[in-house]
């Protein structure tokens, strides 16, 4: 099977289309959720005039106000993009607090990305360091065409070689399909919808409630409902992006499979991955860039390790190898809460493999 027999030029066809339109419908979004924002905080400035008016109709002034607002949302939103596409990757890099090394800096890492490289005809990427005990990796791509690997320290204490070389020719795989250019861009200039009303509402959710912190959690509460047209247009926009994401990752482990022809590898570091992916100070909305996500529910951007393990077993007609869990890294909240989205492998028997 050659990379091309994987669908390579119809999934960069794909991803490119789809960020386009993810981009595209974005303003529309805003604009939409803008407006019932303005209107929802206009009818609460003016409550008393609807105490004392029969039939109040706010609907001239409020689409007044927006008429005046519309273009500076436009503007700013036009100023944000531009900004991404200039510096979407700085972005990432600060989010992530990665550092860029070179060979002396981990000369196994680095000879790994080159013979990868130099097997793929590839220019050879910047790579990137995350301090974390987090296991976890993920590509990206500048403005003018230079590729860039992050892996976290976690990962590279926790898997075996050819485990990370099975991760590596993974974020190869997103190379390859040029998600990353477009992906990256789309989840960044898109992000900033989330992140206004949550930086409004930041707390420390996991204090102690004492008396205080009670009574500022309810302001908290009543921030949100005030926001609300904001996360109702935030929960169409991941929606978007799920569309976006979901097939992705099928793709870059079908390649990495092709690339690295050991499947197992592939297998094993998924499963050691899993439950160990989260990256502490990373929001969701940007940990869905990685090889594995731990959200899940209904805004999963990732798909269930089970498929993703049965779709590799089926490419190369072998068994599920399953290993032991590790504590090498914190298991997300998600995981230890709420058995019910916990995903589990009970179909099959656990074999005897050292961690």
């Amino acid at each position: 099977m050659a990379l091309t027999d994987i669908g390579l030029a119809t999934g960069r066809w794909n991803i490119r289309n789809k960020s386009i339109a993810l981009m595209a419908l974005f303003p529309v979004v805003v604009s939409i959720a803008s407006y019932w924002q303005i209107y929802f905080v206009y009818v609460l400035l003016h409550r008393q005039e609807m105490a004392y008016t029969a039939h109040p109709n706010f609907g001239d002034r409020v689409d007044e106000v927006f008429a005046i607002c519309l273009p500076f949302i436009l503007g700013s939103l036009v100023a944000w993009f531009l900004y991404c596409l200039r510096r979407q990757d700085d972005i990432i890099q600060h989010l992530f607090r990665a550092n860029l090394i070179d060979r002396r800096d981990n000369p196994d890492l680095y000879n790994m990305v080159e013979t990868l490289a130099i097997q793929l005809g590839q220019p050879l990427p910047e790579i990137y360091l995350i301090k974390t005990f987090a296991r976890n990796a993920f590509a990206s791509t500048l403005s003018d065409g230079t590729d860039r690997i992050y892996v976290t320290t976690g990962l590279l204490e926790a898997l075996a070689k050819d485990e990370v070389e099975a991760v590596l020719a993974h974020e190869y795989g997103h190379i390859l399909s040029e998600d990353t250019r477009w992906l990256g861009l789309s989840i960044i200039f898109t992000n900033i919808f989330g992140a206004l009303p949550a930086a409004a509402t930041k707390h420390n959710k996991f204090g102690n409630l004492d008396e205080g912190k009670v009574g500022e959690g309810f302001n908290i509460f009543l921030l949100n409902l005030i926001f609300i047209p904001v996360w109702l247009g935030y929960a169409v926009v991941s929606l978007l992006r799920l569309f976006l994401m979901f097939q992705r990752e099928f793709h870059a482990d079908l390649m990495a499979v092709e690339i690295t022809k050991n499947p197992e590898a592939l297998m094993r570091a998924l499963q050691r991955i899993h439950k160990r992916a989260r990256i502490p100070h990373i929001p969701s909305d940007v940990m869905l860039l990685c090889i594995d996500n731990p959200r899940g529910g209904f805004f999963a951007t990732h798909p269930r390790l089970f498929y993703r393990l049965r779709k590799i077993a089926g490419l190369s007609n072998m068994e599920i190898s399953i290993v032991e869990e590790s504590s090498m890294a914190p298991i997300h909240k998600r995981f230890t809460k709420n058995k019910l989205l916990e995903r589990t492998f009970r179909p099959f028997k656990a074999k005897n493999h050292d961690v």
